[in-house]
C-alpha cells in the first residue's frame, strides 16, 4: 500500500483487508468450473456480459428467475 499521510492505522488496515477481499473474490470468479462449459471463442464475451448483469440488458441477467442464462452467449 502507497504511504499516505491521512490514513489511520484503522484505515490501512481495512485497505488491506479490502484488497485481499478482492483479490479472493477475483481468484474465485475467475477459476470457477464455469468457464470451462463455455464453447471454445466464447469465454471472453461471456466475462464481458457477466461485468453487466447488473444493467438487466446482459445475456446472461437472470429474467426469468430460475438463474443465469447462457442463451447468446
Amino acid at each position: 500500500m502507497a504511504a499516505s499521510p491521512g490514513y489511520t492505522p484503522e484505515q490501512k488496515t481495512e485497505e488491506a483487508r479490502l484488497r485481499r477481499e478482492v483479490l479472493e473474490l477475483s481468484t474465485t470468479v475467475s477459476t470457477h468450473p464455469y468457464w470451462s462449459t463455455l464453447e471454445t471463442g466464447t469465454t471472453v464475451d461471456a466475462r464481458m456480459a457477466l461485468k453487466h448483469v447488473h444493467d438487466g440488458d446482459s445475456p446472461l441477467a437472470d429474467v426469468d428467475g430460475d438463474g443465469p442464462s447462457r442463451q447468446g452467449v
